[in-house]
């Protein structure tokens, strides 16, 4: 995707392509932000305007897109682009970091060697020392782009030396035509869809991806049990460990929503699953005090549950956080 065609973020668009008119490339980056809102794939349309043949040769305005280099790099086999994305809860270790070096020392087939490191948070102390020496001695003809959600998880030595690019969450109204634009999908399930994914793209895909949509009739008639019966008798039935993080991750969403509606009145939120109907009306007589004493106890029984404490006593506590 050409690098004006991005949804969204248009201060950052409109910067990275001042950038390149001006040719004042910088040699690391620094892309910042929440996860899903199209940061690897601005990377990616930053080095193919850089890096697109035709576009030099032939003096383009943009990247042309049907070169040798524009479609490596649309496939992600340029053999210039080197990418480190390690795996969930997995670190980045020195090894790759050495071998990144040794990719930056070689000679290009085209302009630039490229490295793309995802999450790089996640860079382990002996690796974020071995990054900084390669930072301190850059090679020529090498640019580097870090990709984080969690800036402030990376050495602030590392930051300092990086040019740095911020990302938001998008809007409502972007999210849903890219959704829209990806896949096909009824307007009731993608209202309900954008409304849970915060401004974020790839978030909305993932639920989607993972039948998210699907298993929101047995939260929502938890939440009705809980409307029906004050007397909390009933547990929570899903014990599987993943089920049960994508289960309160949807009750987070859904008392979310309810405290921007109370607190905030944002009308771009509505979603009729949410709003319409009488468990909202139920849960809208609650204070706000008592909302966020809701949200508290579930961030806490999920983050036991990532600490790695029983599924069972976690679903047997889950029906407390509402007393």
């Amino acid at each position: 995707m050409l690098l004006e065609k991005i949804q969204g973020h248009k201060n950052t668009i409109k910067y990275l392509c001042s950038i390149i008119a001006k040719q004042r490339l910088a040699k690391t980056y620094l892309f910042f932000g929440p996860e899903g809102v199209g940061r690897e794939l601005t990377a990616n349309a930053f080095i193919m305007e850089l890096i697109c043949k035709n576009k030099h040769t032939l003096k383009l305005k943009h990247a042309c897109e049907q070169c040798n280099d524009c479609r490596k790099i649309l496939n992600k086999n340029h053999p210039d682009i080197k990418y480190i994305d390690p795996e969930q809860n997995k670190t980045i270790k020195i090894d790759q970091i050495r071998e990144i070096k040794k990719t930056l020392q070689l000679k290009p087939y085209s302009l630039f060697n490229v490295c793309i490191i995802k999450k790089a948070h996640m860079m382990t102390i002996e690796a974020s020392n071995a990054f900084l020496k390669i930072l301190e001695e850059p090679t020529q003809n090498s640019l580097i782009i870090l990709i984080t959600n969690k800036k402030e998880l990376l050495l602030p030595t590392i930051v300092s030396r990086c040019t740095q690019v911020g990302f938001n969450y998008l809007s409502i109204q972007e999210t849903m035509k890219i959704v829209k634009d990806k896949i096909d999908i009824s307007q009731e399930d993608l209202d309900f869809i954008i409304s849970f994914s915060q401004g974020s793209p790839g978030l909305a895909l993932q639920m989607i991806e993972n039948k998210l949509n699907n298993k929101k009739d047995r939260v929502l008639t938890f939440l009705n049990n809980i409307v029906q019966d004050k007397t909390f008798s009933f547990v929570w039935d899903n014990e599987n460990k993943n089920e049960l993080i994508e289960d309160l991750d949807f009750l987070i969403l859904f008392f979310r929503n309810i405290v921007l509606k109370k607190e905030i009145k944002e009308k771009t939120i509505d979603c009729k699953i949410v709003i319409n109907n009488k468990i909202y009306d139920f849960f809208k007589t609650y204070s706000i005090d008592k909302i966020y004493n809701i949200l508290e106890k579930i961030l806490e029984l999920k983050q036991g549950l990532l600490n790695n404490m029983n599924p069972k006593i976690i679903a047997q506590n889950l029906v407390m956080c509402f007393k």
